[in-house]
């Protein structure tokens, strides 16, 4: 649990600081699917990729609660009947092999689904552990996950072409190659452009996730709404700020979360009387993909 808390403290900031609103036996079944996440996610980001292909294989041919429970022992804190879907996990390896064998996306729907595998299937695994079952919040929680993926797309594009990877699609930017993004002066400018409008798609999908909030347990509710505001936060603070990408990642200071933070205690939330039927347009290109909205609910 102790090194649970240091990686989410060190990896998500945050949803670090909104995780401080909630109760200990949720922090504890949520912090160890974080630290999976971060485990898998440093296989394909740090050392050798063969050996990282490697390991994934090795995780993805043994899938079972009990082969990750003898793996990664924090994962005992989540009792069996709050295990995740092996299916949800298998997504997520399934972004982290895309990532090893690295393409520019083709257009947004590329896009969105690798934002599913690597952002929205970890809010599915946190609805299991957490006990929601409803499948209606959990199209919510997939748009989350997406929303907070694209801003990290936005803010991360002069790192990520460092990595050799370019996450803004072809369809909006070209077919591109790493160098072409941090080397071409002109193409700066549109991949700005680009990147902005990337932020406003991300908008969507926190105003989609909007809508579930009050549909769960208060501190739970409370505490994904204030992540969700802080991860926004940063992408409007690329806009207002006019950030050039080139610059490096955007953060948001202490004194900006505590605003925020203050911000989401007075903010007057939009009130239904029962969950709104979701925006399938936000799942179109996912729509085949585990729990996504294929229209039948």
């Amino acid at each position: 649990m102790i090194k649970s808390k240091a990686i989410i403290k060190k990896y998500g900031k945050s949803f670090f600081w909104a995780s401080k609103f909630l109760d200990r036996q949720s922090i504890e079944l949520i912090y160890p699917i974080y630290h999976l996440c971060r485990e898998i996610d440093d296989m394909v980001d740090e050392g050798d990729s063969k050996i990282g292909l490697k390991n994934l294989k090795h995780i993805e041919e043994n899938l079972s609660v009990d082969f990750l429970y003898q793996k990664f022992p924090y994962l005992e804190a989540i009792p069996k009947d709050q295990f995740p879907k092996m299916e949800y996990i298998q997504e997520f390896i399934n972004g982290q092999f895309s990532d090893l064998k690295f393409q520019q996306p083709k257009d947004m729907d590329d896009l969105i689904k690798y934002c599913y595998r690597v952002a929205g299937v970890v809010g599915l695994m946190l609805c299991d552990v957490l006990n929601i079952e409803d499948k209606k919040l959990k199209l919510y929680a997939i748009d989350l996950g997406i929303g907070m993926q694209l801003v990290n797309i936005a803010r991360d594009i002069k790192e990520d072409a460092e990595n050799e990877r370019i996450y803004l699609p072809q369809s909006l930017i070209g077919e591109q190659h790493h160098k072409s993004i941090i080397e071409n002066i002109d193409l700066q400018d549109l991949v700005n452009l680009e990147r902005n409008n990337l932020i406003e798609i991300s908008s969507s999908y926190f105003r989609s996730s909007d809508k579930a909030f009050e549909f769960l347990p208060k501190q739970i509710g409370y505490t994904f709404r204030l992540a969700s505001i802080l991860y926004e936060g940063i992408g409007v603070k690329i806009l207002t700020k006019k950030h050039h990408f080139m610059h490096g990642r955007v953060y948001l200071s202490k004194f900006e979360k505590l605003k925020l933070t203050l911000f989401s205690l007075f903010e007057r939330n939009p009130k239904f009387d029962q969950l709104p039927k979701h925006n399938k347009r936000l799942h179109i290109g996912i729509n085949k993909l585990p729990d996504t909205d294929n229209g039948i609910l």
